[in-house]
């Protein structure tokens, strides 16, 4: 066997051109279809010189399917003897493709990578911007945020010349374990059930090599790792999860700041904004989910009148369709409250780090609040997701099903109606609230108030949902 695989023989030609074969069945299941894009790809290579014509040819076929097990065999030894000696070993037996789910096949395009490998990575790198989807579809116009676990991207695409957000998200380290491949590829799975409005629309997912420059490639902290994974400095070369979702215009909280500059509050805006929040919300319940970050900047505004004329008549109005997006935290809903007397379990605590945007004061204040409750000190209680707008449940790492929501949405419904001229003024009336439901004395709206209230019940059993929201606040 070790002759079969030397890399001195042509035989290492045609086990490339075998992992090539079962790639291209990767991202297109139509078989005719994808023996297309086979052929074109391996006269591409063989233009290149970096196959010859004869590796890709038909009568090699049984040849390249007897590599190919033997290499799975291979990798399924190792798997089995060095990395885990408790995990099940995984025979592939299809005929077309070389894994059962993606996890498996980034596991053997990873375990071919050598010291020295068939492929420069200087020639990889102009394979990737010059063949890859990202690179054939897209054109990257700037940076625009980040969220749970990636960056996301201004796209402009080039065949329909609309611009769409591009989330990507590292998975090259995360390939050995499956939990942690299946947290990154929760997002996709759950926004693309999620059709709705008031929901970030999806448009696509798919996975490839990518190319990341210098200050791209610590996007981990190694802190914030389930399996303490640390980026290779000398590696620019990842695999990467790409999310291809619609573009809005700014988030709730630049809009926030916006009107609260310009003093320019509208009660009829603000409780627009707040209806198709709750509608969102909602749906996110109703389909078995929690989201876990509910907060002004994972809620986006989509502009209905983006590059057209707004009629004379609607220029006083709201014209923004609300977006609740980034569901890198989301999980599945506990249908009932739990008692409080369970505690979160520690990759619950990991998921909860990947957003931070909360000023230093209030999140000391609140850690240390939540954990003087004899809580076990071997939980992290330095980065507990966003804690200004977390329920008192959630941060004090007790089991907690969908109404923490509901909290974060009260503490969201009191910013929109209530303009803050100063970001101390709002921490110090968001602490009193949350401490001691103390409302300013020029916060004036009663009706809201009596919802904000029972929102921020610290007992979430007794919460409202969006459910009667919708039902007594809106009719």
């Amino acid at each position: 066997m070790n002759k079969i695989l030397t890399k001195s023989t042509p035989n290492a030609e045609t086990l490339l051109i075998s992992l090539l074969e079962d790639l291209c069945y990767l991202y297109e299941y139509d078989e005719n279809k994808s023996k297309v894009i086979f052929n074109k790809i391996c006269k591409e290579l063989s233009n290149m010189g970096i196959v010859s014509k004869k590796s890709y040819n038909d009568k090699n076929k049984p040849l390249r399917k007897f590599y190919k097990s033997i290499l799975i065999k291979l990798i399924n030894t190792i798997r089995y003897n060095v990395i885990d000696e408790t995990e099940e070993i995984i025979f592939l037996d299809d005929d077309n493709s070389l894994a059962d789910t993606p996890l498996d096949l980034i596991k053997v395009i990873k375990s071919t990578n050598t010291d020295e490998p068939l492929i420069e990575t200087s020639t990889m790198n102009n394979l990737i911007k010059n063949y890859s989807r990202l690179h054939q579809d897209f054109i990257e116009l700037e940076k625009i945020g980040k969220g749970g676990f990636g960056k996301v991207y201004k796209m402009y695409h080039k065949i329909d010349s609309m611009i769409y957000a591009v989330k990507k998200i590292p998975i090259e380290n995360c390939t050995i374990n499956k939990d942690c491949f299946d947290k990154i590829l929760h997002e996709v799975r759950s926004i693309a059930r999620l059709n709705h409005q008031n929901i970030i629309r999806y448009y696509n997912s798919w996975i490839e090599y990518d190319i990341y420059k210098a200050e791209e490639k610590e996007l981990f902290d190694s802190n914030d790792s389930i399996d303490n994974i640390s980026e290779n400095e000398h590696n620019d070369l990842k695999l990467t999860l790409f999310i291809q979702m619609e573009l809005c215009d700014m988030n709730l909280k630049e809009w926030l700041d916006k009107r609260d500059e310009y003093e320019n509050f509208d009660y009829d805006h603000s409780k627009n904004i707040f209806k198709q929040i709750v509608s969102g919300l909602n749906f996110i319940h109703q389909n078995d989910l929690i989201h876990r970050d509910i907060k002004p900047d994972n809620i986006f505004l989509f502009n209905i009148y983006k590059n057209k004329h707004i009629p004379n008549n609607k220029l006083d109005d709201f014209n923004y369709i609300i977006k609740i997006a980034d569901f890198g935290l989301s999980k599945q809903k506990i249908k009932k409250s739990v008692s409080l007397d369970k505690k979160l379990n520690l990759e619950d605590l990991y998921e909860m780090k990947k957003s931070q945007s909360v000023d230093t004061g209030i999140k000391n204040m609140i850690v240390k609040k939540s954990f003087n409750k004899n809580i076990n000190n071997t939980y992290d209680t330095s980065n507990l997701g966003t804690p200004t707008y977390a329920s008192p449940e959630q941060l004090d790492s007790y089991n907690y099903d969908y109404k923490t929501d509901l909290y974060s949405l009260g503490l969201i419904m009191f910013e929109l109606f209530h303009p803050h001229k100063t970001f101390m003024e709002k921490q110090v009336n968001i602490q009193n609230l949350r401490e001691s439901l103390v409302f300013p004395e020029e916060f004036k709206f009663k009706e809201e108030k009596l919802i904000i209230k029972k929102l921020l019940q610290k007992d979430p059993i007794i919460r409202i949902d969006t459910f009667e929201i919708l039902r007594d606040y809106f009719n």
